[in-house]
Formats: C-alpha cells, sequence, structure tokens
C-alpha cells in the first residue's frame, strides 16, 4: 500500500488494503498460537513494521485527500460562478 501510495496509484489502494488486512490477520493469528519467543518476536516485528507502513501511507492518502477537496471547493465556486452569470 505504501508503495502505490508513494506512486500515486489511488486505485490500487482498496485491493492492496483488503491483501493488507487479510495478511495482517493470519500473522496475528499465527502470533497468537506460536508461544516460541523467537517466533513471537518475528512476528511482533513484522506487525509494527506493518504498522509503520501504514502511518506513512495514511500521511500520503490524507494530502491527496486535501488535493481532492480543494479541486472539489474550485470546481463548485466555478459552478456557481457560471451559474450565477447564467441567471444575469
Amino acid at each position: 500500500m505504501l508503495m502505490a501510495a508513494r506512486e500515486e496509484r489511488w486505485d490500487d489502494l482498496t485491493a492492496l488494503d483488503a491483501e493488507r488486512a487479510g495478511c495482517l490477520s493470519r500473522v496475528v493469528e499465527a502470533t497468537l498460537v506460536s508461544t516460541k519467543p523467537s517466533d513471537i518476536e518475528v512476528r511482533t516485528e513484522l506487525i509494527q513494521s506493518i504498522l509503520e507502513c501504514d502511518e506513512q501511507a495514511k500521511s500520503l492518502i490524507r494530502a491527496r485527500q486535501e488535493e481532492l477537496t480543494e479541486v472539489l471547493g474550485s470546481m463548485d465556486n466555478e459552478r456557481k460562478l457560471a451559474d450565477a452569470y447564467r441567471s444575469v
């Protein structure tokens, strides 16, 4: 997801998020099953890495949302101006 967000492949994010959620769920389940300290440590590091990537991707997604909000606001203003000129 992080790579897709960095590359601005916004259309891919929904499918990648579903895939990420499944992977994360499997890692968490495996961590709960195994009590071997080395397994738990590796999986804990993996989960931490996933969460860090999630935060970075969320930051990029928020920035994109702000851009789109500005674009939509601008389009709305243009529509209002066009409507005002048509009514004159």
